[in-house]
Parts: structure tokens; sequence; C-alpha cells
């Protein structure tokens, strides 16, 4: 029950003409018609449509400019406007994972409806929606939930070790990929024919202890083993399908000096580019614009799931399931059950991290374990933080070494500043690009005296001086003013006037999962295995690493490798 995957090729190379610069349809440039340019709010930030209205009926809407996130937005960019245009309504369905760029899209066709004289009311109409067929069961041995980079090599372990058994990936969005475009693209692993050539060593216990270190709990340390067990095979595989390494391999974190972790060229939008160029050769069956509605159990036991696309709904009974469904991100409600710190701050998780392995598997008592999210900083308007060391909380006390890598900092800042923080900075150290625009945002301020920025920023006066003080007297004796920050990398603050900008925490992935054993089982809330059903990727990184992220590519390598585990081990007891 394979199909040609090439079709899918061919989609997405429609879709990387619509990069940057997406356009649905010619204007028609009739005299009768006339054409608004108007400017809407996207994901990314603002969109510039054209949109063309001949009497009263939309007949183009051309985008012009937009910062969406290429990969993601892509289906939304194509298919909105074609959707409003052939329905002469505004009340069309968003594309799932896309849904603030078709929002955009959609409030920005308002704007010209009513630019142009129209009413409004006229373009909110619902039109009948096609009623849902219902399809045939089907039956396969495997079925993978979602195609992430977990469930992409989960079927790359399956077609290449074990090829006697079908299986079929389904995957809610448009696009295959999951959040991999918006990654670093780094990949960690144990050992590689890179770390060889290097003469970089790292043994497994040098991973588990790191982990474990940077958790600050004890974790799930087989199911650590037996993942990147997988992480040497699977970096060398990369290599000899052509992966574009940038440079030599760069420590995972500069915490641990035995981890490394390779960079892909362009980052997460090269590693994007070649794992689907490698899906692109397979003979895989992929079903996009999927969603699974519902796991089908039996006698505590899954027997497949129900899934719904844009023309049926039916059953799909496989021996066995595996859940690569990502994180929460997405998901207000989950995000402030499992990761309420970092609720308020700036998410940017792929549109379709909303947490449905977690939803699936609330039926069977599943514990959620790990905290924390994998993230940085940045200003409240998700623009880059100014150039400061000197970063204080409410309570005018700093609390954490400035200098540090970013997702440290971001957890820092969650954990003992109310996830409220302000870094103070002179004028010498700031861009100058960055701090017009920054002025002219309101995202940096700026104050002639401390007293005044201390009072209207609402920062306690008295231990902001006397940090202020204490800073200054180490660095004048070339000492760390505290926190392990060095004093060659402190900046000064010696004289006003002094900018300030407040820091939040961003999101881009989330930590908690499901509860799983060390072989990506999932275990109930009596801690028994749930027949059939495997978890990977995102949906259990809290059972290997918790608090903060742990490093460079540890990500991305953990989610690779645990999709491989898991169509390992429920291949493996299917051949046996």
């Amino acid at each position: 029950m394979k199909k040609n995957f090439a079709v899918l090729l061919s989609i997405f190379l429609v879709l990387s003409l619509f990069v940057g610069c997406g356009t649905n349809n010619e204007m028609t440039t009739e005299a009768s018609s006339q054409v608004y340019e108007v400017a809407a709010q996207g994901y990314g930030g603002d969109m510039i449509l054209e949109v063309e209205i001949e009497e009263d009926r939309i007949i183009g809407i051309n985008i012009l400019e937009h910062q969406e996130t290429e990969g993601v937005s892509d289906m939304a960019i194509e298919e909105i406007p074609d959707r409003i245009i052939e329905a002469q309504s505004l009340m069309v369905d968003t594309v799932s994972g896309a849904t603030l760029t078709s929002e955009g899209i959609i409030e920005g066709v308002k704007k010209a409806v009513v630019e142009a004289g129209l009413s409004l009311e006229d373009f909110m109409i619902e039109r009948e929606s096609t009623e849902l067929q219902q399809g045939d069961i089907e039956e396969t041995d495997i079925v993978i939930v979602g195609a992430g980079i977990a469930g992409i090599m989960a079927a790359m372990e399956l077609e290449e070790n074990y090829p006697e058994l079908d299986f079929i990936i389904l995957e809610k969005l448009p696009v295959y990929g999951g959040s991999i475009i918006t990654t670093g693209g780094a990949i960690f692993a144990v050992d590689s024919r890179l770390h060889e050539e290097e003469g970089k060593e790292t043994a497994m216990e040098d991973l588990v202890t790191y982990m474990e270190e940077s958790s600050r709990k004890e974790l799930n340390r087989d199911l650590i083993r037996n993942t990147f067990a997988f992480s040497e095979d699977t970096l060398n595989w990369y290599l000899d399908l052509g992966l574009p390494v940038d440079g030599e391999l760069q420590p995972s974190s500069p915490h641990s000096d035995k981890l490394f972790t390779a960079w892909t060229e362009k980052r997460g939008q090269g590693l994007f580019r070649f794992l689907e160029r490698v899906v692109a050769e397979q003979d895989f069956d992929v079903r996009l614009n999927s969603e699974i509605t519902e796991l089908i159990v039996e006698e505590d036991q899954v027997i497949g799931v129900m899934v719904q696309d844009p023309e049926k709904v039916y059953e799909i009974h496989a021996k066995k399931t595996l859940l690569s469904t990502g994180g929460f991100g997405s998901n207000d409600e989950l995000m402030k059950r499992y990761a309420y710190e970092f609720a308020e701050g700036v998410i940017a998780t792929h549109g379709g991290a909303t947490g449905d392995g977690f939803e699936m598997t609330e039926q069977f008592g599943t514990e959620v374990v790990g905290d924390g999210t994998m993230g940085t900083i940045v200003a409240p308007d998700g623009t880059p933080i100014i150039n400061s060391t000197f970063m204080v909380n409410t309570e005018g006390q700093r609390f954490f070494n400035e200098r540090d890598i970013s997702y440290r900092v971001q957890r820092a800042i969650a954990e003992y500043a109310d996830s409220k923080a302000y870094f103070i900075s002179e004028e010498e150290h700031l861009d100058k690009d960055q701090l017009e625009e920054g002025l002219e945002s309101g995202m940096i301020q700026k104050f002639n005296d401390l007293e005044t920025l201390a009072l209207e920023l609402g920062i306690n006066e008295e231990q902001l001086m006397k940090e202020i003080e204490e800073y200054r007297s180490a660095l004048a004796e070339n000492e760390s003013p505290g926190f392990d920050l060095p004093a060659e990398d402190a900046l000064s603050i010696e004289v006003g006037p002094y900018y300030v900008s407040p820091v939040v925490v961003r999101t881009f992935g989330t930590i908690p999962g499901i509860k799983v054993t060390g072989l990506g089982e999932v275990l109930d809330g009596n801690e028994e295995v749930v027949g059939n059903l495997y978890a990977a990727g995102e949906l259990i990184a809290g059972n290997a690493f918790s608090y903060q992220y742990p490093g460079a590519g540890i990500g991305i390598s953990f989610a690779a490798n645990t999709g491989r585990l898991i169509a390992h081990e429920a291949a493996k007891s299917l051949v046996q």
C-alpha cells in the first residue's frame, strides 16, 4: 500500500516558488477593477498584500512581501487566497500548522474590502462545506503518526532494515518536516566518521552524566543509551548521503568538553532540504492533511487510528502504532499546564505543535515527566536583545551570568526573575541600527540617570545602585563581577545615557513528555506498557532531559534516533 513519493516532491517544488514573495493569481488590470495594497500581521511580522476587486467580487490576491517561516507558511500563502476567491467569503478554513499566516491573509483582505467601500458582512458568510465521506477500513503493519524528523527516521529505519513490512505515515499538516526548518540544523552524535577524523572521543556515559547534571534529576538512562546508540550510524548515514556539513565538529555546550555536534550548512533550512531530497528518493506512503482524531483501542491494546482528511474519515488498523506528534508549544492550555513559567513569553514553536500525542494518551492516565522548554531570550516583540552584560530583575538584583549560553539564561529568567528582567547598557556597546529601531519600536528605552530608570521601570532603586557599584568596583580591579562572568567579557556601565531592554523567555520547543520505557513504549498510569503503542521525539523529551535544553544538536538527534529506536523495536517484535 505504498505510493510514489514523487508527487510529494512536485508539491515542494511548486511551493518553493512562493518563498519570500508569494503570488496566487495574476492581477487582471482591467479598467473596471481596482487594486488595493494593504498590510496585515502574520506569524513573522507584517505581510503586504495586493487585493484586486471588481465591482463586488474579489478577483485577485497577491502576497507581495512577508516574513513567514519557509516550509511552514507556504501552503497557507498558496491556498488561502484561492479559498477566499472561490468562496467569495472570508469565512474559510485556515491551514493547519499555519494558522497565524492564514489569519493574517484573511485580515488583509478584510482591510481591502472595507477600503473598497463594500459591506464586510457580505463576505462573512459561511459557505456550505462538503460532507466528508466514510472511507474503507485499511490495514497495515505499522502506522506512523507525525512526519517530523522522528517520523521520517522511523520510516527510514523500516525501509532500510525491515523492507518486508508495510507502513503508512500520517501528517496532519499539508507539508512534512515538522519543526526541522526552524531549528539550528545541528546534529549531535556520540561517535561518527567525523569524530574519528578529528580525534574527538565521547563515551556514552559522558552523555548520560551530562544530561543528568544539566537536568538536575535522574533520568531514563536506558532510553538515553538506547536512543544514542543509533547516533553514530545516523550521522554516518547522513554523511554518506551528502549532508552538507559546515566546518568541523563543535562543542555541544560550553559546559562540556566531551560532547560534539555537526552543524548543517544553512542550518535548519539546509537540513530540511537535505531530508526533503532523501525522502523524495524513497517510495513511502505518506498522507498529508491527514489528522488523527483518536486511537482505536480494544482490550487495552491500540489496534490503529481514526483518520480525517479533506475528503473522508476512515480507520487504519495496524499491528503497531508509532506516535511522533511533537510538542505542545502552540497549545495555550497545555503550556499553562506543563510549562506555565514560559507561557507568557514569546512562543516560536511550529504551528503543528499542539500536543496531539499528549491528548491521545490521556485516556491511559499516562504521566507527563520533565519540565522547562527549549528556548532563548529575546525582547518582548521577538527581536534580539541589546548587547549587555548587566541584567537585573525587578528587585534590582543581578542573578545569573549574562554571557552564559542563551538556553541557560532563559531558564534563569523563568526561575529567578518571575519571567521579567532588564538588560542595561551604555550607548558605546550598542549597534546603531538596532538602537535606532529599538527606540522607535519602544523595545529599547533611554534614561539619562539610573534613578529615573529605576523609578519609571519599577525596579528597586537601592538594590540596583548597590549592584551597579559592586559591578563597577569589580571591573576596576579587573575581577569577575560575579556569577562566573569573566572580567574580560564584562561591558562597562560607567556613564549615561543608559539604555534598557526588557527581556522575555522565548520557546522554540517543549521538554515535558509522556512517560515511556527505555525502548519508547508508552506507559499507562499504573506504569504498565500500553499494548502496541510507542512514542518518539519531542513528545517524550522529558524522559531524557529536563529543566533546560541540554545543548546544540541534542534535541534533533534525540528526535531522529528515538524515531529509529521505536521503529526498530516495533518491527523486531513483528518479524521474530
